[in-house]
């Protein structure tokens, strides 16, 4: 089992989550989210969000 790819994989699950619960909230810009996420420790990027959204998008959950 490689540690660091299981890491890697329950962060995504995790970062999942907190978009989900900021959009729960309302309408939020891709800069509102990291704004937020930032506020709670939880730094990401650009280039982590957006493949995010798209796969969420994907999936119906937006």
């Amino acid at each position: 089992m490689n540690i660091e790819n299981t890491a890697s994989q329950m962060r995504k699950g995790v970062l999942e989550f907190c978009i989900l619960s900021v959009i729960q909230l309302g309408e939020a810009y891709p800069s509102d989210i990291i704004d937020k996420m930032k506020a709670a420790n939880l730094n990401i990027l650009e280039g982590t969000l957006y493949p995010l959204l798209t796969r969420l998008k994907n999936a119906e959950f937006l």
